[in-house]
């Protein structure tokens, strides 16, 4: 499919299952019934995944690549038993470009986003499962953290290498976040978040080498009379504009 992963089904049985071919892993069972028992499958042009079950090879079903779950679409016209389907995207899409990208924070892949078409293509494989981060245009670095942890880690466009840099709350910086941020932004060559349940912007610094340096509260965004909530996610707009995204508020910060 169109996101790097291999739709497999076996039409002697109900089994319908994926593949991450990136990672040569994660091979994951999305359905074991009745409606799993496919002999063709193929994706459509927006990414969507189509097939014929080998009991009814004349009826063409949408499948849901999360759960399995199919809904039937249409007959073929004239009437046809399709045995097997291929598709623009049984083979490698068209490169994408654009510098926006993405994760999902169920796998270990950073994507490669077009924001225009939504479409995407795994760009590269992290250590392990990030499920937050940031691009420094400048330096050409992506910055990750690690689902549900505190480990900071970084991918070098230029080089095509992976580092870790550190802890995030290590005992060492002169901010330590109460808990887990789950927002992070670039700006000037810094790397910025917001910690959960408070008004705290913090700042991280990064040297020119890449290396994380100290960590410390810049403002309290709110004057410190209230707190943001969860923070979901920063962007930082041509202006120097902080936007920021909560539960509680939409808002901007300069």
């Amino acid at each position: 499919g169109p996101d790097g992963w291999l739709y497999l089904s076996r039409s002697d049985t109900d089994l319908l299952a994926k593949y991450e071919i990136g990672a040569l892993g994660n091979y994951t069972v999305l359905k074991a019934d009745l409606e799993a028992s496919y002999q063709a499958l193929t994706f459509d042009i927006y990414g969507q995944l189509h097939g014929t079950f080998a009991s009814k090879p004349r009826q063409v079903w949408f499948t849901d690549e999360f759960d399995g779950t199919a809904t039937y679409q249409f007959d073929t016209q004239p009437n046809l038993a399709v045995w097997d389907i291929t598709g623009m995207f049984d083979t490698t899409p068209p490169p994408i470009t654009n510098d926006y990208f993405a994760v999902h924070g169920s796998s270990s892949r950073i994507f490669r986003l077009d924001p225009d078409t939504g479409w995407n293509q795994v760009f590269t494989v992290t250590p392990w499962v990030p499920d937050t981060l940031a691009f420094d245009t400048d330096s050409r670095r992506i910055y990750y953290l690690r689902r549900d942890q505190h480990t900071l880690g970084v991918y070098d466009i230029r080089t095509s290498t992976h580092s870790v840099l550190g802890q995030i709350n290590d005992s060492s910086l002169n901010y330590i976040p109460a808990s887990r941020p789950y927002n992070l932004t670039c700006f000037n060559g810094a790397l910025y978040y917001i910690t959960p349940n408070t008004d705290d912007l913090v700042k991280i610094e990064i040297d020119t080498f890449g290396r994380m340096g100290q960590a410390y509260k810049v403002v309290d965004i709110m004057g410190n009379t209230d707190d943001l909530e969860f923070v979901g996610d920063l962007a930082v707009d041509p202006n120097g504009i902080l936007h920021i995204s909560s539960d509680s508020v939409f808002a901007t910060f300069d």
